[in-house]
């Protein structure tokens, strides 16, 4: 999971697990809130991406 600012083009949130559970998401998105302290008004987008199943 990656969190982009896409004003400034840059990654300021991610997280690697070997699932996709909540803690995948919100891990990402609290290290993109700490490192942008973002004011009252922010807006955030998700695709909600895409998985690909192999067996």
């Amino acid at each position: 999971m990656v969190v982009l600012d896409l004003l400034r083009r840059q990654v300021v949130g991610w997280s690697m697990q070997s699932h996709m559970r909540t803690e995948l998401i919100s891990d990402a998105l609290r290290m993109a809130w700490f490192n942008r302290l973002p004011e009252a008004g922010l807006i955030l987008y998700s695709n909600r991406g895409s998985q690909v199943l192999q067996s």
